[in-house]
């Protein structure tokens, strides 16, 4: 749902790493939003009921926050979901463009299809993607295995979706780190520039595949004037991406 959000022209959505502190968090909505210093906050709680005997299912309960400064927060939407898992990108879809509708974001015929984009048709090859993002979050400098474990997971997606874009980009990413940590091989860092330009010929509009084109260039090529160059085509089409904005800082 970030990820969809991200992409739209009239949001600004704060980053990953600066959200992802608060998941297990006491604190209030007024306290959050003040820290990030943002005026809606997106909450919700997930639960996943596995099944041997048919298809498992997620439940969700979601809610949309306006907690404007110096006035206590009101709810402007509140969701509840209960889905098969097979469900599980209409339901981020659903979440998606009523937290745009609430917002009044006005969209164009490009933003309304990204809403609905389907990232894969298979949901394991999905499943091993968003294991490898979250230990690619726990492992950023980490260690050679658990960086490799990230590398392995992209490379199980592919193998299931090779037209899985995002997983191209996180390997492309994945591998150029290595290079980088690792003091890799001329054929490491062939295999990262491949996999981000196969990230580019399947969605040349996908913020993640310029971010991995900018990583590789500045990780293994050192080239900091291509790695800029691919940000701000980025930017071009998603100008308040909070990860390309913070890459270009860097």
């Amino acid at each position: 749902v970030r990820g969809k959000l991200a992409g739209l022209a009239g949001l600004e959505v704060i980053a990953r790493g600066s959200s992802d502190f608060y998941r297990d968090t006491t604190k209030t909505t007024r306290q959050i939003a003040d820290e990030l210093g943002v005026r809606y906050l997106l909450t919700a709680t997930v639960r996943w009921q596995r099944s041997d005997d048919g298809p498992s299912r997620i439940r969700l309960s979601s809610e949309l926050v306006d907690a404007q400064p110096g006035q206590s927060p009101v709810a402007l939407g509140h969701d509840r979901v209960d889905a098969t898992l097979a469900d599980v990108f209409e339901v981020q879809a659903d979440i998606a463009t009523k937290v745009v509708s609430a917002l009044g974001v006005a969209l164009g015929a490009q933003d309304q299809e990204s809403l609905v984009q389907r990232p894969t048709d298979n949901l394991e090859a999905y499943e091993l993607y968003m294991q490898a993002e979250r230990i690619s979050r726990e492992a950023l400098g980490g260690s050679l295995v658990r960086s490799s474990r990230v590398a392995d997971l992209y490379q199980q997606a592919i193998d299931l979706d090779p037209n899985f874009a995002s997983a191209w980009a996180g390997l492309s990413m994945a591998q150029s780190r290595l290079f980088r940590l690792f003091k890799g091989t001329q054929d490491q860092a062939d295999a990262a520039r491949n996999s981000a330009e196969r990230a580019l010929e399947l969605d040349p509009t996908l913020p993640y595949v310029r971010l991995a084109m900018s990583r590789y260039f500045n990780e293994v090529r050192q080239d900091s004037k291509s790695a800029k160059e691919q940000i701000d085509i980025g930017l071009r089409d998603s100008p308040n991406h909070a990860d390309l904005i913070r890459e270009q800082a860097r």
